[in-house]
């Protein structure tokens, strides 16, 4: 069964395919509903079945040669405020307004008849504004999913109290019920049902037939059947609406709907640069393929990263996808990583520089395994397609943000924190920043050339907010010379831009010593200073007695 679904899929991806069903079902409101109209009803529905033939051909056919990328927003049928959303809102907002005026003007003792038209026409104001705005654009993923479940309930309510009302209308009513009744469920199987086929890829058929023909992408054959669904329920009303015999003056009312709603539509579409919220921060990364990453927000906690991406995606015929790491800054080795595709229902605005969607993506990564603590780490983002069975990554053109390589970017670091356990003893040295020096471990000689151990033990009472590098001084005891050595206080694994309030942990380092340096006793001096200005840090003792020249003696040490 799954493969008959299957089949009937991509066989409704053809063309032929859509050009029959437009043709069947025009030709069938042609010989059983049109007749049935007045004059202006009549005319009214035409017109609109031209057009929207006019737009889906233009779509289809015209489209794909447009080689600028107004032209491809202008005439794309998956994207909002644009000529096919603007007429797909034009018919939905018509329906609304022919169901009002028939609730209207319906008898006052078939009053059920009243609340229902009313509550119909109500809805599809709802849906017309939603075509054109898609009002779940600046909605959280959790209000979204109840926006379509809310949307499904009242789809379904609407086609329940259809098939009551049709039950108890006359037999000559009945043909307008069915007309509403199945165009509003092919749309709305359109929206809910294809819309799960949009991954699937056309013309994987057997028969070169069908491929000589001409082959759509599900998301068009989505929207030609909704266009053709509304359109049958544009019908089912009018015919409703011609039975009560209306004034001349109420069918030129009709006529004047498209263009006044269309200039609404006009006045009111967003075409402005759409802001990104307060808790985003701006990027501007391009890559190969022409995807361009908007804006992203970034959550790093103790066992897991959330990073929310603003992308836009247009090409519906590939499956683009995400990836983060957890890339450790030492060894470049990925600790953790995730992977999504990007989901095409959290799309939230436009932007006019490219007239592309743009797409909210989650994605949230959580350690398999305990990643090492006092580390830092970047947080690179690499994007793919599926390509022949595998996943090709895509190269990036350019950047405001630091790349990893030539296919990641870095939206931003962290350090996984270490349980550190409280001072027992009066530091050493303290400085502005927040910074303690609690203890220094040196020994009392060494030989020259062999390196010399020396351990620092460092707690921080206040979060790093820039790099700091610490310098390491040797100073002779009777000539004055002196040698230096500097270095991060906890090496490349942890600069102090990272370090958090509470983080005590220590470092040996193993300071290269000159074999010609002079042999004799050195004093050896400690501290810090930034790396933007090259400035000390002023350092105190520990009962507050400033360090010389902002420098820590650490003691003496015989170099043999």
């Amino acid at each position: 069964m799954q493969d008959f679904v299957l089949f009937i899929l991509k066989a409704a991806s053809n063309q032929l395919f859509l050009a029959l069903l437009f043709a069947a079902v025009g030709l069938w409101a042609y010989r059983r509903c049109l007749p049935r109209l007045l004059p202006g009803a009549r005319l009214l529905a035409a017109v609109m079945f031209v057009a929207q033939v006019a737009v889906v051909v233009i779509a289809i056919r015209v489209r794909p040669i447009l080689k600028d990328d107004f032209g491809e927003w202008l005439w794309n049928m998956d994207l909002e405020w644009n000529i096919p959303s603007a007429f797909s809102s034009t018919q939905i907002v018509l329906v609304g307004c022919v169901a009002l005026i028939i609730a209207w003007r319906v008898r006052r003792h078939a009053n059920w008849r009243r609340w229902y038209f009313g509550a119909v026409g109500l809805i599809f104001l709802l849906l017309a504004l939603d075509e054109f705005f898609h009002l779940d654009g600046s909605l959280q993923n959790a209000i979204y999913v109840h926006r379509r479940l809310l949307f499904s309930l009242s789809g379904a309510v609407v086609l329940i109290a259809t098939w009551a009302v049709a039950a108890r209308a006359p037999a000559r009513m009945r043909l307008w019920h069915a007309c509403f009744f199945i165009g509003f469920a092919a749309s709305g199987f359109a929206a809910v049902v294809l819309d799960y086929a949009r991954p699937l890829r056309p013309c994987l058929m057997n028969s070169e037939f069908l491929r000589l023909i001409g082959c759509i992408s599900p998301y068009l054959l989505e929207e030609a059947v909704e266009f053709l669904g509304i359109w049958l329920a544009l019908v089912g009303m009018l015919g409703y609406f011609s039975s009560l015999s209306p004034s001349v003056s109420a069918q030129r009312i009709l006529f004047v709907v498209p263009p006044v709603w269309i200039l609404f539509l006009f006045v009111n579409a967003p075409f402005q640069h759409v802001p990104l919220p307060d808790w985003a921060k701006p990027a501007s990364v391009q890559f190969e393929d022409g995807a361009y990453m908007h804006g992203y927000s970034l959550e790093a906690g103790a066992l897991d990263v959330s990073a929310i991406l603003y992308l836009p995606y247009g090409d519906e015929n590939s499956r683009p996808g995400l990836s983060i790491h957890l890339i450790d800054q030492v060894s470049a080795e990925s600790v953790a990583h995730a992977n999504a595709h990007v989901n095409r229902d959290n799309k939230v605005s436009r932007q006019n520089y490219d007239y592309r969607p743009l797409y909210r993506q989650r994605i949230k990564l959580k350690f398999e395994r305990p990643a090492p603590a006092n580390r830092a780490f970047s947080i690179a983002l690499t994007l793919w397609r599926e390509q022949d069975g595998g996943f090709a990554r895509e190269r990036i053109v350019s950047s405001d943000l630091q790349l990893l390589s030539d296919t990641q970017v870095i939206l931003g670091e962290m350090v996984l924190p270490a349980i550190s356990a409280p001072a027992t003893s009066p530091p050493l040295a303290a400085f502005d920043t927040g910074f303690v020096l609690e203890a220094a471990r040196l020994p009392d000689r060494v030989i020259a050339g062999d390196p010399l151990p020396i351990t620092f033990a460092w707690r921080a009472n206040q979060a790093g907010d820039e790099d700091h590098i610490q310098f390491l001084h040797l100073g002779h005891g009777e000539t004055g010379d002196w040698r230096g050595y500097d270095q991060s206080p906890l090496g490349p694994r942890l600069p102090t831009r990272l370090w958090y309030a509470g983080l005590a942990d220590s470092e040996t380092w193993h300071v290269p010593i000159p074999a010609d340096l002079p042999p004799g006793r050195y004093e050896v001096y400690t501290g810090l200073y930034r790396v933007s200005d090259q400035e000390r840090l002023p350092v105190t003792a520990a009962d507050g007695t400033p360090w010389l020249d902002n420098r820590v003696s650490l003691g003496f040490l015989h170099i043999e």
